[in-house]
């Protein structure tokens, strides 16, 4: 069964390893090269996986206010 957290912590977890294989990409790259189309694509991707955790991480904020929100006490 598929939650908004577990979905939330899907999209994290695919973004960071993303990130840490677009890095991976960018370090083995020749640095004296021009900009080649493998460094620029992992770049690209880059700010793709960095969009891609940060709304995950903003679903499973409001989804921490949601459950806060239903839990919290009665007058509060």
């Amino acid at each position: 069964m598929s939650t908004p957290i577990t979905e939330a912590g899907i999209g994290i977890r695919r973004g960071l390893e993303g990130l840490r294989r677009d890095a991976a990409a960018l370090a083995r790259a020749p640095q004296a090269a021009p900009l080649a189309r493998d460094r620029l694509e992992a770049l690209v991707d880059l700010a793709r996986q960095r969009t891609l955790v940060e709304a995950s991480v903003a679903a499973l904020r409001r989804v921490d206010e949601a459950l806060a929100t239903l839990l919290a006490p009665a007058g509060r």
